[in-house]
């Protein structure tokens, strides 16, 4: 039967029919090809570049973020402030020379006794800030039965008597 087909195709006058037929077939052979196998792979590619444009734009928002963050020492400090928050106060006792370097004052005379001392210092304003601020970070807070705040020129004379209840 097939051998029929053939002999009739090779028979057929005129010539052009033949070429017409052959470009037929030649063209429904590359149309089932390009369907068959080409066509899909161009989709699979598509659907690549789509996912690849999709991970870009990921990958930009995500370091949209991270330009938003603060730098890491920032968070690093905030961190160990929270810590620090969080942990159970500890005994702090009342150092002299560390009331004197946090505070800047400068020491009059210090006569110290059993449980605390009598205390004179002159410093200015920012610095009785300081000094107030290291006494509220002993702990246990030491009382004051007496305390004594002058004015001498321009600095601050204090005068402070202090009781350790520790």
């Amino acid at each position: 039967m097939n051998n029929r087909w053939l002999m009739a195709w090779l028979q057929l006058e005129p010539g052009w029919l033949r070429l017409t037929s052959f470009c037929g077939g030649a063209l429904l052979l590359t149309f089932l090809l390009w369907y068959g196998w080409l066509y899909p792979a161009r989709r699979q590619q598509q659907q690549q570049e789509q996912q690849l444009h999709q991970h870009i734009l990921q990958y930009q928002q995500q370091l949209r973020s991270l330009a938003v963050l603060p730098p890491l020492t920032v968070s690093q400090r905030r961190v160990n402030c929270l810590q620090r928050l969080l942990l159970p106060a500890t005994a702090v006792d009342l150092s002299l020379p560390a009331l004197l370097l946090t505070s800047g004052a400068e020491l009059e005379y210090w006569h110290p006794t059993e449980h605390g001392g009598k205390l004179a210092v002159t410093l200015q304003w920012p610095q009785f800030a300081g000094l107030l601020n290291y006494l509220s970070e002993l702990r246990p807070v030491p009382a004051f039965p007496a305390f004594s705040l002058k004015r001498e020129e321009a600095k601050l004379r204090l005068m402070m008597e202090l009781i350790d209840e520790s």
